[in-house]
């Protein structure tokens, strides 16, 4: 806060940075931001960066003071690199492209685990830190949502097993009670949802279809009629074998998080749909529910860059007009590629003095015909 005070002191600390060298100042400085939950952690990963610069910047400007001790610094190391897990959590729900819900288990789960291994810390700070956190996180988390459980297991790279490795980390005793729990919800809504078809449908279907195309037509298709009677061969084997859809899902093996980490799982689900039609319609329902409301707190966050307390009753025009100015001059991103929502482009302020200068002479008119409402 004190380097980004004013343009003086970002000169001066430029001049430190330069003068002390082997500092990385490809980041910038960030603030903590109580809107953001990832702020903490970048906060205090650019000031590590900015070390040794923080330890000079005495030497070239007075008025600073508050460098931090040799024991503080280490204790930032610890935090940062506790909080690590969280913001990277943050960043994977806000910043996947495919926000699905299977996605929300194994995070919510990797924040429990990080909470527990870290009770028995020996910084007292960081203790009571990571007590705290987890009474909040009880609060909201005490039993994982069944339907949460269901996307992850609809997730072809996770399924049952990696969900019963889950479990089992956290409480080995309670981890069979809640497998067969979510495994018979999920043969619930699924026998809910299929739509059984006989065999003798499939071959009156074919047979139908067959019998309304032109001869010419039949023979150039032969080959495909062939596949289509043993498409047919093989349904019969899973109807004969009493297997359903989730159970040939389930029995198949996990599909390789190395190779497919990034994966879309709902277009699995589309090319997939011919051998799991009733399947791949519960899964599509069950991966839809949105995990994140990030689009709103994005915006809202937004609003705090461009205003505040002194600019709180502007026109609608002027605030369109910001707020678009805003984003045509930096596109919602920073210059090392996270939007981190701190208000210390001189620039922005300087291009829009014009506009500033509209806004106080219709809030003046503004003003007055609210005292002469009062």
């Amino acid at each position: 806060m004190f380097v980004r005070r004013s343009k003086s002191h970002r000169e001066k600390f430029k001049e430190c940075i330069e003068k002390v060298g082997g500092v990385d100042s490809s980041v910038r400085l960030h603030l903590d931001m109580s809107m953001r939950v990832n702020s903490t952690y970048l906060m205090l990963q650019s000031a590590l960066k900015y070390q040794l610069a923080f330890e000079s910047l005495h030497l070239y400007d007075d008025g600073y003071d508050s460098c931090p001790a040799a024991e503080e610094w280490k204790r930032v190391e610890k935090i940062c690199a506790f909080l690590l897990p969280f913001s990277e959590t943050a960043n994977t729900i806000n910043g996947a492209t495919h926000r699905t819900s299977n996605l929300y288990f194994l995070q919510v789960w990797k924040v429990q685990c990080v909470l527990v291994d870290n009770l028995g810390d020996e910084d007292e700070d960081i203790k009571r830190m990571v007590e705290r956190m987890l009474t909040k996180f009880e609060k909201y988390w005490e039993e994982y949502s069944v339907v949460l459980a269901l996307g992850a297991v609809l997730d072809p790279r996770i399924k049952l097993s990696t969900l019963a490795y889950c479990y089992s980390k956290l409480n080995a005793s309670t981890c069979e009670r809640k497998l067969q729990q979510v495994k018979s919800k999920l043969y619930m809504l699924f026998h809910k949802n299929s739509c059984k078809s006989t065999s003798s449908g499939v071959q009156r279907t074919i047979q139908d279809q067959s019998s309304s195309v032109p001869l010419q037509k039949k023979l150039k298709s032969l080959s495909q009629g062939l596949f289509d009677e043993l498409k047919v061969h093989q349904r019969q084997l899973v109807t004969e074998t009493e297997k359903s859809q989730l159970d040939v899902y389930l029995d198949e093996s996990n599909l390789d998080f190395h190779c497919y980490e990034d994966m879309d799982v709902l277009q699995w689900w589309k090319r997939n749909n011919n051998r799991f039609p009733d399947l791949s319609i519960l899964a599509c329902d069950l991966l839809s529910f949105p995990i994140t409301t990030v689009a709103s707190d994005f915006e809202f966050c937004m609003g705090s860059r461009v205003f505040n307390k002194y600019k709180d009753r502007m026109l609608p025009n002027n605030v369109e007009t910001r707020i678009c100015t805003r984003t045509w001059l930096h596109n919602f991103v920073g210059n090392d590629g996270v939007d981190d929502g701190d208000d210390d482009d001189g620039d922005f302020e300087e291009t829009m003095k014009k506009v500033d200068g509209d806004v106080q002479t219709e809030q003046a008119s503004t003003d007055f015909d609210f005292e002469d409402d009062n």
